[in-house]
């Protein structure tokens, strides 16, 4: 479950999908039922230029 407090990193597949990041760090990827695609914006970068997201 993500955290209520995120702010918004921009759109992913076609704006089908938004990358939002938690205070902690944490990157998320979904809107209403965000999943915790990495715990820090350096992995989630290189999950999304490896094509793993």
């Amino acid at each position: 479950m993500a955290p209520r407090s995120r702010y918004p990193l921009g759109a992913v597949d076609g704006g089908v999908s938004y990358l939002s990041m938690a205070p902690t760090g944490a990157v998320y990827l979904g809107m209403d039922d965000a999943g915790l695609l990495a715990g820090s914006g350096d992995k989630a970068l290189n999950k999304l230029i490896e094509g793993v997201a």
